[in-house]
């Protein structure tokens, strides 16, 4: 009789132990199969979708050997334009463009931007070596981003678009993209991208390792153009400077004489429209009259006292710093 209740208490704890080991053999053989296994001696890893990333982007920066110093720069185009960080340029008319694959080619300065610290330097078959350069959507605030900058695609750092639409700080008519990368003046020229690897802006010098600031590919490309065809760069004015607030850009002031003060611009006026497009934001506004060239008729519109009002203010080149 003992050995009756024996025999059943064991066969009630067999079934439940066996399920337990059951269980625990399909789990090891699920680890065994999905589970990270050694690679054989000899082999690599495959590259993660960062370091594609990387490569890809880092095919449109080249090294830039100047009077000044060696910098890096951005080959924009297979016409043989390279932006780079004009402090590494220098005084000199030409310089000295080298690619990732040793390649290198003498290049002839074409012109300096001051206010931007770039140059554009002129390099026969100076094509990227990848499709880098296509056209991309406007970056968004949060959108992850790579700085290459002077150490070059192992280097990298990453990070996020703070404010796609701002103005340089010195400058606000010049558009620029911030991000929250700490780059020094020596990355100036380099590639910033996005996280498909493709190029969104050109980095620009800043002191002490600051946050990164770079020029959107748009503003890189139009750059080039000013110095190719005049050795600097043309910026429209009106001398008002505005800032952000619900509705349109506020008008804080205007530079006494200028093309807006003559027009009849005030202090506090809105700007609700610049020649027919909305103008949401300041930096906006002040990229799009930069962009205008000198002597054309920008139609404003403009909130006053509840009014909407239209103001032509014929547009002037921008003065010297």
């Amino acid at each position: 009789m003992k050995s009756q209740r024996l025999l059943v208490r064991l066969r009630s704890l067999t079934t439940p132990l066996a399920v337990l080991l059951g269980v625990a053999a399909l789990v090891w053989l699920i680890a065994e199969t999905l589970g990270p296994h050694p690679l054989p001696a000899g082999a690599t890893a495959p590259p993660t979708r960062a370091a594609l990333a990387l490569q890809r982007a880092g095919a449109a920066q080249v090294r830039v050997e100047g009077a000044a110093g060696t910098g890096v720069g951005i080959v924009l185009d297979a016409s043989g334009d390279v932006l780079a960080g004009a402090w590494a340029v220098g005084d000199a008319p030409t310089a000295t463009v080298q690619w990732a694959d040793r390649t290198r080619r003498a290049g002839r300065v074409r012109g300096v931007d001051v206010r931007t610290g770039l140059a554009l330097i002129e390099v026969a078959d100076a094509r990227p070596r990848s499709g880098t350069l296509d056209a991309v959507e406007p970056l968004q605030p949060g959108q992850p981003v790579y700085a290459l900058g002077a150490r070059g695609t192992p280097h990298a750092r990453s990070g996020s678009v703070r404010d796609a639409r701002a103005g340089l700080p010195h400058s606000p008519a010049v558009p620029v993209v911030v991000t929250g990368i700490r780059v020094c003046p020596e990355d100036a020229g380099g590639v910033l991208a996005d996280a498909a690897g493709r190029v969104v802006g050109v980095l620009l010098a800043r002191p002490h390792c600051a946050p990164a600031l770079a020029l959107p590919l748009s503003a890189a490309h139009h750059l080039a153009a000013e110095l190719k065809s005049s050795g600097r760069a043309k910026r429209g004015w009106i001398g008002l400077v505005a800032e952000d607030a619900p509705g349109g850009a506020i008008v804080v002031r205007t530079t006494p004489g200028s093309p807006a003060a003559q027009a009849g611009v005030r202090a506090g006026d809105q700007v609700r429209n610049l020649d027919g497009a909305p103008m949401p934001r300041a930096a906006e506004l002040a990229s799009r009259i930069a962009e205008s060239p000198p002597g054309h008729d920008a139609a404003l519109t403009v909130l006053r006292d509840g009014q909407s009002l239209g103001i032509t203010v014929i547009v002037a080149e921008e003065p010297p710093l």
